[in-house]
């Protein structure tokens, strides 16, 4: 999107951010740009990186800002303005953004299917960006959340003891990542409060202390 003038799709345009000059004034370029993230759905996210590369005849090889947030429409005013987050780094002939805040932003609050928006420097003359859409790549690493399956050992539910150092134990959840998993023991008085805890560690039980 050119200042809100006029608009391309990537088969004719390369993704377009900075500022070219004509008639006398600069004129800035947004472009939104949509990936596959359904992957992440009920994902805990580690990371991500969105990758670009400048077209052949896409402007300087000079260092320019590029920034990424979500996309509140397509258009060249779809910046949102609503406080979530935006990434921001550099283009020479390539470039690296890490966008982690924004997917996580995104994945939060149900945006996944969403689109992102780029943009660049729009008040200095040439900082004209043009990035392959056929060489930009989103990748991301994340985790596979444990199975909330831990399930009560001893003593069971309800159960009524009278030894003051009854040992709690559960039996161990499964993780699709066959990572190592961590428990927390909280022990609470009738009325709510908390009277020892544990903490989270790899132990199936829990002795309570006099």
């Amino acid at each position: 999107y050119k200042n809100n003038v006029f608009s391309c799709g990537y088969t004719t345009c390369p993704v377009n951010i900075g500022a070219v000059q004509h008639d006398g004034q600069n004129w800035p370029w947004k472009s939104v740009v949509k990936f596959d993230m359904s992957e992440l759905n009920g994902k805990q996210l580690l990371g991500a990186n969105l990758y670009v590369v400048k077209q052949s005849g896409g402007g300087g090889n000079d260092a320019r800002p590029i920034k990424v947030t979500w996309a509140g429409c397509q258009g060249f005013h779809c910046v949102p303005s609503m406080g979530n987050p935006w990434a921001q780094s550099t283009v020479t002939t390539y470039g690296n953004v890490d966008v982690t805040s924004v997917l996580q932003w995104m994945m939060n609050s149900g945006n996944l299917n969403g689109w992102l928006i780029l943009w660049g420097d729009e008040s200095w003359t040439y900082s004209y960006k043009g990035l392959d859409p056929y060489y930009m790549e989103l990748s991301f690493a994340y985790n596979n959340l444990p199975n909330n399956n831990a399930t009560v050992s001893t003593p069971v539910n309800n159960a009524v003891v009278t030894n003051p150092n009854t040992i709690l134990r559960i039996n161990s959840a499964s993780d699709p990542d066959n990572g190592v998993l961590k428990y927390n023991f909280v022990l609470s008085d009738s009325n709510g409060t908390v009277v020892q805890r544990s903490d989270y560690n790899t132990a199936l039980s829990m002795t309570i202390s006099e």
